[in-house]
């Protein structure tokens, strides 16, 4: 018993002597670490933003709020990027005053130890503004002044509605007819009025041609409801201001600016979204980045989306027990135009089609009265079946395979 304390007396020099030949080395990596914690600590401190402010009701984030100092009427020293933050640093005892033109005004004193970011949470104003209209005479108007009527549908309306294409997001007004005779089909109506009677701007930019004809056409499903901020539809006669297409009324759509910075830090901003469907099998992916300086700014955006074959409801009324049943299709096989039973009845065989949109924006703003825009859109689709025309019947069989538009 007394041996093994002896040799465990020796262990306890023998390490002791160990860590006293190191003793130098422990201490330089102390050093260090305690260096590197303190560098860390100081870059998170600089790095943190000093406010943070948010919506009371939906806790997000506010963008363009004024932060003042000394008082409301005081020097301004900076304003909060897209997440609501406002980065400049500011000296303890300084009393902040925030304000924002949709929101309460708000006040908050930095103090010595006040942790940051500092949480601000800013209550909406109850007010009413005129809305204002550009499409009605070609320069911004109020609504009331306009001799027309008018739908406008704004980018949370749109968001909140979530239409599959632009012709669902028209349908949506409730003042517009959109004739489907298939799902990829979205001809809208205005009082009695479409295809060449109507006139179709996308950002200033008429779609109409000489090949639009008198019947349906389609060409509203090809700009992407994603990037839409806001649309314009105007009931009546516009062919003083756009031209003779215009006899029904003008689809005016606008698509998202390039936002520029409000501090001296780049603007980037990221949006993504995907959606599936069960009714026609939809899958379609969104994705678009702004990146926005303090004169120039980019935005770019990509959407893709296929559309499966659409399924009916199961439950009809007694009278039409077989309405909407597709019970076989027509295929074409070696050649050879061939009947084929349908496996699942209540899915309409000959309805899916694709589209893909890109757009690509540059915006050049040099001074507070000229702004310069570049604008690159893309939108196509493969070939959109017309499902009407694949039911028709002669005799007990179909009369066509094959009937679809070209891509839009």
């Amino acid at each position: 018993m007394q041996k093994s304390a002896s040799a465990f007396q020796g262990q306890l020099t023998n390490l002791h002597l160990l860590f006293s030949t190191r003793n130098g080395s422990r201490r330089l990596l102390i050093l260090s670490i305690l260096l590197i914690c303190t560098c860390f600590q100081l870059w998170a401190q600089k790095a943190r933003p000093t406010l943070e402010i948010r919506d009371d009701l939906t806790l997000t984030p506010i963008e363009g709020v004024e932060v003042r100092e000394q008082s409301i009427q005081g020097p301004i020293i900076g304003y909060t990027d897209a997440k609501g933050r406002f980065w400049n640093p500011v000296n303890p005892g300084t009393t902040l005053f925030v304000l924002h033109p949709a929101y309460q005004e708000s006040t908050v004193k930095i103090a010595e130890l006040t942790p940051l970011p500092v949480r601000i949470f800013l209550e909406r104003k109850v007010f009413e503004m005129n809305e204002v209209v550009f499409s009605a005479s070609r320069f911004e108007l109020d609504k009331e002044k306009v001799p027309y009527q008018i739908a406008i549908v704004d980018e949370e309306q749109i968001a909140f509605n979530n239409p599959q294409t632009s012709a669902d997001l028209l349908f949506q007004t409730g003042g517009v007819f959109v004739q489907k005779s298939q799902m990829g089909g979205g001809s809208p109506n205005l009082r009695g009025f479409e295809a060449n009677k109507v006139m179709i701007v996308v950002d200033g930019v008429r779609m109409n041609n000489a090949i639009y004809r008198g019947g349906h056409l389609q060409n509203v499903i090809t700009l992407d409801p994603q990037l839409i901020e806001r649309a314009e539809v105007i009931f009546g006669p516009g062919s003083v201001l756009y031209g003779s297409d215009a006899l029904g009324g003008v689809m005016h759509f606008r698509t998202r600016q390039p936002r520029l910075s409000l501090t001296d830090k780049p603007l980037v901003k990221v949006r993504a979204m995907t959606r599936y469907a069960t009714a026609n099998q939809e899958k379609t992916g969104h994705a678009d980045i702004n990146v926005g300086g303090k004169k120039w700014a980019w935005l770019g955006s990509f959407s893709v989306s296929d559309f499966g074959d659409l399924r009916t409801g199961s439950v009809r009324r007694n009278a039409y027990p077989d309405f909407g049943k597709r019970l076989f299709f027509q295929d074409r096989i070696n050649g050879q135009d061939v009947i084929r039973a349908n496996e699942d009845e209540n899915v309409q065989v000959g309805t899916g089609y694709r589209q893909l949109d890109i757009a690509q924006k540059l915006r050049f703003v040099p001074n507070a009265h000229t702004s310069h825009l570049i604008n690159v859109q893309l939108s196509t689709s493969s070939n959109v079946p017309r499902y009407d025309r694949l039911t028709d019947l002669r005799g007990d069989s179909l009369r066509r395979a094959e009937w679809y538009y070209g891509p839009q």
